[in-house]
């Protein structure tokens, strides 16, 4: 109502029938000259229309926005700059525009929305649409935001764009946790699918758009949520149908990590012999690229440290962080990063602890480099893991804490769930054996519900020696599930540390049965030997050394330990080398 009066007002006082006195305005002449206009809309209208040719700058600036700036009005208008200024001060003027800052930051605002809704409204369909497709033009050469490039795309009639920049808003508002807003931009662009030019254009888009949906799923609720698998599967068989490789590698590798973070390590092995398939079909390195780092992780977490060392090089070679480094906004996670991990683990249980370091410092900075929350999620937890394999203790928990924290503030249910697990490793090391068990006690009832099975049976052997330390009875049963957990998913990553740990836990509750003790720790030590996991079979042998000096067996403990001690070259400043190198000078 207040806007309705000041332009009744001002078309009054336009209009000329009015003429100032000393003290009033006086009507100059009979009162039917004037026309008042019927509506608020006909009032701004009639203004617009009296101040040509200015009204044409108003109707470019009204495709911007009600906000705009001088620089791009400027590339949007074909006024030259001088006629252009004229026109914005007379606008000014006119009380339709108002300025802000100065040049060469000038922007300006509609006096109010329906102004511009009315100058915006005023173009011919086909004038408002050709300067939308020329300011997306503007706009894409300035980084606008995607949502905005979209919006003006799809008001252009430029739906294939615009599609494209609705993903792009959506990647962007799930790369910061909005999922709601992600929904809806990704809810946009499936409406404007059946508007693209041919069959194959359709399904290609209509591919994009699942594998955005699946990935803010798997942001959300984890990578091995069902809703997220289902998405992933839905997207992949989609781009194969569209014939997009670009959609295959990112919904292959969904369903890929599916099965990865399930802890099915077997279905994870056929997928990644699947990606690679494709790129030998295809030729496509992108998709190799995917197809060796994904191998090379499912090839880490069966045990086969040597394969996955092969693995990770290819994949290594294969990154391009010029093309690959964008991938982390269609997978969650910048592909080397993921590598970088993974291969840090590998080469912990080969013995290089130093070297294992630098790849996670290095995966670090390439995470940061990447950015989004998922990519922050996923980083923190596996330097976390990493700390607690490595005994580094109070940093795992640190690490734990931090993610737990950013968990909570975004809603990572996957990340949130996963963290008590590896704080429960670093609590037991410290020698808090109570607080371990409350951390393992929440990480399986979180763990339970997003599906999240990564490093099962190294916090399960964990959890039975802390039940053990606190004299649990049943931790007998969960030492031997941890073991059957990782023979029957594959998952042998940790197995010689859940066999190891088990012979740990037969010494606390049997204390006078050695001989199963030792028959765990020697299977421990075996199943390293198989794997070339030469830090796994140290931790047994000195468990196995305490045992055997317990029996006056301390030839027989060096004999173990002298050989094992002598061939590591890094990491002797790490825990596992200090209690070795301690229990040699003990043993006689």
């Amino acid at each position: 109502v207040p806007l309705y009066v000041e332009e009744m007002t001002k078309a009054v006082l336009e209009s000329g029938a009015l003429r100032e006195t000393a003290g009033a305005w006086v009507l100059d002449g009979p009162l039917d000259r004037l026309a008042i206009p019927a509506s608020l809309h006909d009032s701004l209208m009639a203004r617009l229309d009296r101040l040509q040719p200015v009204k044409e700058v108003a109707q470019t600036a009204a495709v911007i926005g009600r906000a705009f700036d001088l620089a791009t009005l400027r590339a949007l208008s074909p006024l030259p700059e001088a006629a252009l200024a004229e026109a914005l001060e007379r606008l000014v003027a006119a009380e339709l525009v108002f300025r802000r800052g100065a040049a060469p930051e000038t922007s300006y605002l509609f006096k109010h929305a329906l102004v511009r809704d009315a100058a915006y409204e005023s173009l011919l369909r086909s004038r408002r649409q050709a300067l939308h497709r020329h300011l997306v033009a503007i706009l894409e050469t300035t980084g606008a935001e995607p949502e905005l490039l979209a919006r003006h795309a799809q008001a252009g009639g430029e739906t294939a764009r615009a599609v494209a920049w609705w993903r792009a808003a959506a990647k962007a508002a799930i790369g910061r946790g909005a999922f709601d807003e992600a929904a809806a931009h990704l809810d946009a662009a499936q409406a404007l699918t059946p508007g693209l030019p041919d069959e194959r254009a359709r399904r290609g888009a209509v591919a994009g758009v699942a594998a955005a949906r699946a990935l803010a799923s798997l942001v959300r609720d984890g990578y091995a949520d069902p809703r997220t698998v289902s998405l992933y599967a839905e997207a992949a068989a989609l781009a194969r149908e569209a014939d997009d490789p670009a959609v295959l590698l990112s919904a292959t590798y969904g369903v890929w990590a599916g099965h990865h973070v399930a802890d099915a390590v077997g279905p994870a092995l056929a997928v990644a012999a699947e990606i690679r398939g494709d790129a030998a079909r295809t030729g496509d390195t992108d998709l190799e690229m995917m197809g060796d780092r994904s191998l090379a992780v499912s090839l880490t977490m069966a045990g086969r440290f040597d394969e996955a060392r092969s693995a990770y090089e290819r994949a290594t070679a294969l990154y391009d962080p010029s093309r690959h480094r964008a991938y982390a906004a269609d997978i969650g996670v910048d592909p080397i990063v993921g590598t970088k991990c993974y291969s840090a683990l590998a080469e912990l249980a080969l013995g290089h602890a130093d070297r294992a370091s630098s790849l996670i410092d290095e995966a670090r900075i390439l995470s940061k480099l990447a950015g989004g929350l998922n990519g922050q999620g996923y980083m923190l937890y596996h330097a976390a893991a990493l700390a607690a394999a490595a005994r580094r203790s109070a940093e795992a928990v640190a690490l734990a804490e931090e993610l737990g924290a950013l968990s909570s503030r975004h809603g990572l249910a996957l990340w949130g769930s996963m963290a008590p697990g590896v704080a429960g490793i670093g609590r037991l090391e410290l020698g808090d054996a109570r607080a371990a068990l409350a951390q393992f006690a929440q990480w399986l009832t979180d763990a339970e519900a997003t599906r999240a099975g990564v490093l099962a049976a190294l916090k399960r052997a964990a959890m039975a020696e802390a039940m053990a330390v606190t004299g649990e009875d049943a931790a007998l049963a969960m030492a031997v599930a941890a073991e059957t957990h990782a023979r029957r998913t594959g998952a042998r990553y940790a197995l010689a540390e859940a066999q190891r740990r088990h012979g740990i836990v037969l010494r606390l509750l049997r204390p006078d049965n050695h001989a199963d003790a030792e028959a765990a720790f020697r299977r421990a030590i075996a199943t390293a030997r198989e794997q070339n996991a030469r830090l796994w079979e140290l931790r047994a042998a000195c468990d196995l050394a305490r045992l055997l000096d317990n029996e006056d067996r301390g030839a027989e403990a060096r004999a173990l330990l002298a050989p094992l001690c002598d061939g590591f070259t890094e990491g002797l400043d790490t825990p596992d080398l200090i209690d070795a190198w301690a229990l040699l000078d003990h043993a006689p």
